[in-house]
């Protein structure tokens, strides 16, 4: 037999069934006097549970939840403790979680409301981890000002002596009881707080922590009614601070002693600026030199080349006698002494003409590996007719393995040169 409520009521049944939220009456004798159809949906295996009691209905869940069905049970036996403990979360096997409500009726009976909060308590469980490894402390007041959740770091700063903190109460009353027992103590002398005036949550306190640690407790409103408090160690922070400020004195010191600097630097630079001007004269001075030097070198390779290849030329000339002999033998060996010293001559205005070249540059030595030995035999058999011709000989101890060494080709044979003629004269 249906138990359903009088005609008024079904009138809003409809209604009722397209509520999200299991909706239960249950008259004074704990009797379930109507479901509407979400409830059924929450428990469907409870089966139909109009005029079943409540025990009854407990009984029927008992193999579905896993977690808070007793402490339900037990806290109805007590009206005012049943008051004071709602609401319930009831866990399921299938990993749901349950939230039971019971609101009072005038006519001794209740209402049951249940929801299913599973999404919202793994939320709050993440919103739990994610606190938990935070280095500061966060704690979460409800639209009343009492605080509702909380984390390690919270309770260690502003719990009491025990390191408890008590739920539902406000800051006013954590700070004041936090005081109470030499847990921490205020810097400065703030107003009190009073959480029921919003505007008035925004405050920040710094605090000083019986472990010497100083803190900074900051208190703001959140999107959901209630306040956010975080508390932040600022201790680096201040000794920072204070050792900014003990610094300035000697700051200031510095600064003056900077002045003085600039002022010397002033006058360093004026110094400078002269002898800049002097350097530039002498880059000046240096450019000309090097322009006269380039071109007496123009000069020298044409005044003394020039009229020296004259000079050997007609010696070459009266040596070979084309036009039949000049005489005297003396003559001829005059003239091959024209040539021979007209000739080390040139060589020697080569060698500087080189030696110029390569020291503004313009010329770069061509270094590369190269055998030593072969330059210095084949130089040498071009110098022994002449040597032999003055009773001169030449010898060499080169090595057979010597290795290449790493020179310009050109200078080297040059050098040799010079050395053989040195030798011959």
């Amino acid at each position: 037999m249906s138990i359903r409520p009088e005609r008024q009521f079904a009138e809003i049944e409809a209604g009722l069934d397209a509520l999200r939220v299991g909706f239960a009456l249950v008259d004074a004798d704990a009797v379930i006097q109507y479901t509407n159809v979400h409830f059924t949906h929450i428990f469907p295996d409870a089966g139909f549970v109009e005029g079943v009691k409540t025990t009854d209905l407990a009984m029927r869940l008992s193999e579905d939840v896993v977690k808070g069905l007793t402490h339900w049970l037990e806290c109805r036996e007590d009206p005012a403790t049943l008051a004071l403990a709602g609401p319930f979360d009831l866990t399921l096997k299938d990993g749901r979680v349950i939230e039971l409500k019971e609101r009072p009726r005038e006519d001794g009976g209740r209402v049951l409301l249940a929801s299913d909060v599973s999404e919202l308590r793994k939320q709050s469980a993440r919103l739990s981890d994610v606190i938990g490894a935070s280095s500061d402390g966060f704690a979460f007041f409800d639209a009343k000002g009492g605080i509702d959740l909380w984390n390690d770091e919270f309770a260690i700063a502003m719990g009491d002596a025990s390191g408890e903190l008590t739920r539902g109460a406000t800051v006013g009353a954590v700070l004041a009881r936090a005081r109470a027992c030499g847990r921490i103590e205020l810097i400065g002398d703030p107003p009190p707080m009073d959480l029921v005036d919003p505007d008035a949550r925004r405050r920040d306190f710094i605090l000083r922590h019986r472990d010497s640690r100083e803190l900074r407790l900051r208190v703001r409103p959140s999107q959901a009614g209630g306040a956010v408090a975080v508390v932040t160690d600022i201790t680096a922070q201040r000794a920072q601070s204070d050792a900014i400020g003990s610094r300035a004195a000697a700051l200031s010191e510095q600064v003056a002693t900077l002045r003085a600097t600039r002022e010397r630097l002033r006058m360093q630079t004026a110094s400078l600026l002269g002898l800049k001007e002097e350097l530039f004269q002498a880059r000046r001075d240096a450019d000309a030199a090097e322009r006269d030097k380039k071109s007496f070198m123009r000069a020298l390779t044409h005044e003394l080349r020039t009229p020296l290849n004259s000079i050997i030329g007609y010696a070459d000339a009266f040596e070979l006698s084309p036009h039949g002999p000049i005489g005297a033998p003396e003559y001829l060996e005059y003239v091959r002494n024209i040539g021979r010293a007209g000739r080390m001559l040139l060589a020697i205005i080569k060698n500087i003409l080189d030696v110029t070249r390569i020291d503004s540059g313009v010329d770069r030595l061509a270094v590369d590996p190269t055998e030593i030995a072969p330059s210095v035999n084949d130089l040498i058999a071009e110098r022994s007719a002449a040597a032999n011709g003055i009773g001169v000989r030449i010898e060499t101890t080169l090595p057979d393995d010597l290795p290449p060494a790493l020179v310009d080709e050109g200078a080297l044979q040059a050098m040799i040169e010079n050395l053989l003629d040195n030798a011959l004269e």
